[in-house]
């Protein structure tokens, strides 16, 4: 009897053995499964994922540049206005116009003294007017348009309109000060590819400068 006992006992031991390692082999395999299964999921949820983005960062794009369009179809509005091209035996450039004050005026393409004794007249040869850069316009004081300039203020607008290509663009006044006749920082030109207008006059008696600052609205 103890040598059966033995016997069987060893015998079940045995079978215990094979049983635990076969489903721990079971498990190892299950496991390996899903960890691929997991991958795969993963991956294909990536690739979903960037391909929305892709897809919406696309469509960002085509509406950005719809509505770059769009504003700038509004800015340049094309008009079809009867400018002279000269006055006085002086070349017409443009137009300024002031709604607030009812004024219009035409923009000579050479200052001199007696040139603005006939209109105000572009101060700089560059840029053109209506294209990137600082389009400077400088008046006399007692000119129907130029003798508001002290009383215009941050936020006020006008609009130039280009003989040659017919462009009405509107700008806004960012501010309007004071400084010396030899201060000469007003006649900068910008490098960002922006449009913006100076408009300078004098005091009474020209013992002192005012000028409005207006970028592209």
């Amino acid at each position: 009897m103890a040598i059966y006992s033995r016997g069987k006992r060893a015998k079940k031991t045995k079978l215990s053995k094979g049983k635990i390692f076969t489903i721990v082999l079971i498990l190892i395999i299950l496991a390996c499964l899903g960890f691929i299964i997991y991958v795969h999921i993963v991956e294909s949820q990536i690739g979903t994922g960037s391909t929305d983005a892709n897809e919406i960062e696309e469509v960002n794009i085509i509406q950005n540049v719809v509505e770059q369009n769009v504003i700038e179809e509004k800015k340049d509005e094309i008009v079809d206005k009867d400018i002279p091209s000269s006055l006085d035996g002086y070349d017409v450039v443009g137009q300024i116009v002031m709604d607030k004050y009812d004024a219009t005026r035409n923009i000579l393409s050479i200052c001199t003294e007696d040139s603005l004794n006939v209109s105000p007249t572009q101060l700089l040869m560059n840029p053109s007017i209506n294209e990137p850069g600082n389009f400077c316009i400088i008046g006399h004081n007692w000119d129907d348009l130029f003798q508001y300039l002290s009383e215009m203020e941050r936020g006020d607008t006008f609009y130039l309109i280009s003989r040659k290509a017919k462009t009405k663009v509107k700008y806004k006044i960012k501010e309007v000060y004071v400084c010396e006749p030899d201060d000469l920082s007003c006649l900068e030109q910008n490098n960002d590819g922006k449009r913006e207008v100076t408009l300078i006059t004098c005091v009474i008696g020209g013992a002192k400068r005012i000028i409005a600052r207006a970028y592209e609205a």
